[in-house]
């Protein structure tokens, strides 16, 4: 077979994205205890707030969930050219059922009783999503779009291989998500672009990028090629959409209309799949050890922050070394409590999505 038919081959700037991917939601997270948002949703909040983190944070802030999900829909494809699509949804069900559940049941309610003791408030126990909530995302999206994949994937789908190879090629499917992101943000037409977590543009946006996520798989070289000849036009034209946005909003306290951070939220995944396909497509020890870990340690660090969060704040330290210190002390917990506790006692493989090793 040749690259563009199917392959087992393991694409480890994937893996790389995915970890990177979540690092930087952890360190989006661990800057809301510094921000108005903190007090919203019921976490601790720092009593000098801080506006510079806000500035290189922007820079994924159309990125961080939209890449996740293309991600997700890569993966599906990848376990399909080894799995049958029964144990593809036995195993993505494993992997996300058990932390969504100790999620809802454990994980929020214990933030917000941190967040309680903080503000020295009545708790009451009550199930939440909180950072979780794209879970059930893509429990949805894996049912509706696993069984069309594997279709795909057979003989029978060789033609709409085919094609999308071809789409990539000539440029048809680039061309395809940029109306159809454009279209899902004047249709939805939300004030709040970025906020990704709740509403119709939740699912729309999600579901977009986790078909486009398959549409990459199946394009294989084809698809390859594409984003390694365009990634730095792509990266100068996202940077370029960043720039002119931070601006109006500096000068009139507005974001830009949606559709414009729909097109750059689209060149920054495009910039971001061709530098990772240039530069990460390579045996790692970081990410090696990170891709089983990073899971597991983002269950584990919302909870952690919260406490650590509720011991430093009320500290007479500069805000930005709390921030410093939170960080790394989320990061140093929550890796400790996987390589110590999680990875030893079997029971608890389920609950945290950590993958046995047959599954890698």
């Amino acid at each position: 077979m040749n690259d563009n038919e199917l392959s087992t081959e393991r694409r480890h700037e994937v893996d790389a994205l995915r970890v990177l991917a979540l690092l930087i939601l952890i360190t989006f997270h661990s800057s809301i205890g510094f921000g108005p948002a903190a007090k919203w949703i019921g976490i601790p909040q720092n009593d000098v707030l801080l506006t510079w983190p806000q500035i290189p944070l922007s820079l994924f802030n159309l990125l961080r969930m939209p890449i996740f999900y293309v991600i997700s829909g890569m993966a599906i494809w990848f376990s399909l050219m080894h799995m049958s699509t029964r144990e593809v949804l036995k195993h993505r069900l494993r992997r996300i059922a058990g932390p969504l559940i100790l999620g809802w049941f454990v994980m929020a309610p214990l933030c917000h009783y941190t967040g309680s003791l903080f503000y020295s408030e009545p708790y009451q126990y009550e199930p939440a999503e909180l950072y979780f909530w794209f879970l059930k995302n893509i429990l949805v999206y894996m049912a509706l779009l696993t069984p069309l994949a594997a279709r795909v994937a057979s003989d029978r789908g060789q033609s709409v291989r085919q094609s999308i190879e071809a789409g990539w090629s000539k440029g048809y499917i680039p061309l395809a998500a940029l109306v159809l992101f454009s279209a899902e943000s004047l249709l939805v037409d939300k004030k709040d672009y970025p906020a990704y977590f709740y509403g119709i543009h939740s699912w729309l946006i999600g579901f977009l990028c986790f078909f486009l996520g398959l549409c990459c798989a199946i394009g294989g070289s084809s698809f390859r090629k594409f984003v390694l000849r365009f990634r730095y036009i792509f990266l100068a034209l996202a940077f370029t959409f960043w720039l002119g946005s931070f601006i109006h909003k500096s000068l009139y306290s507005e974001r830009v209309p949606s559709i414009l951070m729909s097109i750059q939220s689209l060149l920054s995944i495009g910039a971001v799949l061709g530098l990772a396909t240039a530069h990460l497509n390579k045996t790692m020890p970081f990410f090696q050890y990170a891709r089983a870990a990073v899971f597991p340690v983002y269950i584990l660090h919302f909870p952690i922050q919260c406490i650590l969060s509720y011991m430093l704040f009320p500290l007479v330290l500069p805000a930005t070394l709390k921030l410093i210190l939170l960080n790394i002390g989320i990061l140093f917990l929550s890796v400790a409590i996987y390589e110590f506790i999680l990875t030893r006692v079997p029971v608890l493989d389920s609950l945290f999505g950590i993958a046995k090793k047959k599954s890698e």
